[in-house]
């Protein structure tokens, strides 16, 4: 079942950002151009917004700050989760120029819609439904902040828009164990720490900490090759081995994807 998220972009100056509470998400525009989206749960969206605005060269005074606040949603709680999953959603539908994370891949949750108003730039429809994304706009759009899938699915054939295959569909056409295996690892690996980041490509997926990479996941035939950082590791199940550039690996079949082994190795990594 199609579960929908309202989000409200609301434009702010630079100087009233901090006066700004409960925002989830905000984003960068320049010359009617969209620049950067980026999320701010459980964080000071200042912060985020300074040390952005710094790392991509970009004028306090010529870039449009704008700020999401979620006006209404499906789930009885917006988590961390939940704010990753929308705004890798958005990101893949948009491609913003700064946004290099989750640009080419989306690992989030299935059957999500997101509604977005006041921001001309984003469309008014994003979803993800049957491992497809689709991106467009809905005219004649209604007071109502619910989006029914009957009007989505007419705004698909409306819109004609063009349709994204995301890696969990690779996933799942090797097969759907490893599909269903590698959505239950992805959110343990990020809650490893705050500064974890992920780089999606087309043939692999890194996480990063503390500045380097310590996992890296890539498909091989039927198999998910997971190759890890140097180090002296505790392998209960001895079945690490040397790989590429001598870096331990792992060569696994869907059905040996344990999930807490992995994860085991993978938080011996990040502190190697």
């Amino acid at each position: 079942m199609l579960k929908h998220i309202h989000i409200r972009w609301i434009w702010v100056s630079y100087s009233n950002v901090s006066e700004m509470e409960d925002t989830y998400f905000y984003l960068f525009a320049h010359q009617r151009t969209l620049k950067y989206i980026g999320k701010a749960y459980y964080q000071e969206v200042k912060k985020e917004i300074d040390a952005n605005l710094h790392a991509f060269g970009l004028s306090k005074q010529k870039t449009d700050i704008w700020l999401g606040y979620i006006v209404k949603s499906d789930y009885a709680r917006i988590t961390d989760e939940i704010v990753r999953d929308v705004e890798a959603l958005l990101i893949i539908a948009h491609k913003p120029y700064h946004n290099t994370q989750n640009a080419s891949n989306y690992f989030g949750r299935d059957n999500l819609a997101i509604r977005n108003t006041g921001f001309g730039l984003l469309k008014s429809v994003v979803t993800i439904q049957n491992n497809y994304i689709y991106a467009g706009r809905e005219s004649k759009m209604t007071k109502d902040t619910t989006i029914s899938e009957s009007r989505i699915k007419r705004h698909r054939i409306k819109a004609s828009v063009q349709k994204i295959p995301t890696l969990s569909a690779r996933l799942a056409k090797v097969n759907p164990i490893l599909a269903q295996n590698f959505k239950k690892l992805r959110p343990r690996i990020l809650r490893l720490g705050s500064g974890i980041q992920e780089k999606l490509t087309p043939y692999y997926v890194c996480y990063y900490g503390h500045g380097k990479g310590f996992a890296w996941f890539e498909l091989v035939g039927n198999r998910m090759r997971v190759t890890l950082r140097k180090g002296k590791y505790f392998d209960r199940k001895r079945k690490l081995r040397p790989g590429r550039s001598n870096l331990p690996h792992l060569l696994l079949k869907p059905e040996e994807m344990d999930i807490k082994y992995l994860m085991q190795l993978i938080l011996q990594a990040y502190r190697n």
